[in-house]
């Protein structure tokens, strides 16, 4: 059994599923309908396990962990509730990085007009969303507001939008100073993500336009190489705020760590839950004279990620089977037939080499 093709297929956000194109068929193939099986979890292989079979095509789907995203900005200076050593434990087990993040989008129409929309995300899954003319979070699962309570969560709903509020000013005002040009998009990814056996990491970034301006690494703003004079001009103005870099540097460092952590523990029935995926195949364009294109879908599982292998069993066609058989009965039957007719002749000697006698 030889392996086709063997990819990797990062599925959407929302349909946590997978689509693989581009398996050539002949147009003698039979009818795409394919018998799937989900064969169930490996346990110590963190994968999903599913075999389909198209006439003499098998295809076999396993799902396996992925890595996450996320972001959150400014500081927390109350006490986060202590985490059990269980948690650690279920957020390492994966052994792959796992983060919060929260993605905020201003856009900038001119100076009185701008629009924003905020979320925050574990790895693929929001969490919340954001009303921006409250600064209320939005939440989306009954665990997503993790092990904090509602007066923690709502001192930092202030603290965020507060922080907002000053962010959208302070652009506003250096529009000219910074060469900014209206309508522009200003994109900000803040949080910390969890590394198996390693210290948590926090990041800030800043990006214009969608693409990077600054980044935060412990208590300094930094400009990207492709940002400009724009870039070390926002990083030296942003550099100013000492107190404030100290507070988002404690965010990230420890407060996120924390929370994302709370979030794990609360959210653990969903997260850790095992859904079968399903797998089916259907046709494409036709990429050629003579040629099908066969496009395999796997969807509905859980975890996220999945790997999916083309492999094809090799058994022996009828007709070659046939040709096998029948080609050498025919060689022997026109031998024995030919040996026969010197026999019987005078051209018995020419035929064999044997005496007349």
């Amino acid at each position: 059994m030889s392996i086709c093709d063997h990819l990797r297929s990062e599925s959407p956000p929302n349909t946590w599923g997978g689509k693989v194109p581009a398996f050539f068929l002949s147009e003698s193939t039979p009818n795409p309908r394919a018998v799937c099986s989900s064969e169930g979890w490996e346990g110590n292989l963190g994968l999903w396990s599913t075999t389909c079979l198209l006439g003499q095509l098998w295809l076999l789907c396993d799902l396996d962990f992925c890595s996450p995203p996320w972001h959150l900005l400014h500081s927390l200076s109350f006490p986060v509730p202590s985490l059990s050593k269980s948690i650690f434990t279920f957020a390492t087990a994966v052994q792959e990085p796992i983060s919060f993040q929260i993605t905020l989008t201003v856009s900038f129409y001119n100076r009185s007009w701008t629009q924003s929309l905020g979320s925050a995300w574990l790895d693929e899954i929001q969490t919340h969303g954001w009303d921006n003319k409250t600064g209320a979070f939005i939440f989306l699962w009954p665990w997503s507001k993790g092990n904090w309570s509602n007066a923690e969560l709502i001192k930092l709903e202030k603290l965020l939008y507060a922080y907002f509020i000053g962010l959208r000013q302070v652009f506003q005002d250096h529009v000219r100073h910074w060469h900014l040009e209206y309508p522009f998009q200003i994109q900000l990814a803040e949080g910390c993500e969890l590394h198996f056996g390693e210290a948590s990491v926090g990041f800030v970034k800043f990006a214009y336009q969608g693409a990077d301006l600054t980044s935060f690494q412990n208590t300094t703003w930094w400009p990207s190489p492709k940002g400009g004079s724009r870039a070390q001009e926002v990083c030296k103005r942003f550099n100013q705020y000492h107190v404030l870099n100290e507070e988002i540097h404690t965010l990230f460092s420890d407060t996120c760590p924390k929370f994302l952590l709370g979030l794990l523990d609360a959210g653990k029935a969903d997260l850790q839950r095992q859904v079968r995926p399903e797998a089916w195949l259907s046709t494409g364009p036709s990429p050629g004279p003579g040629r099908l294109l066969l496009i395999c879908h796997v969807s509905g599982f859980y975890p996220k990620p999945v790997l999916v292998m083309w492999m094809h069993e090799q058994p022996h066609s009828k007709g070659l089977v046939f040709l096998a058989v029948m080609v050498p009965l025919v060689l022997l039957a026109g031998l024995t037939l030919w040996l026969w007719k010197c026999w019987k002749t005078q051209w018995r000697h020419q035929c064999t080499g044997f005496s007349l006698e």
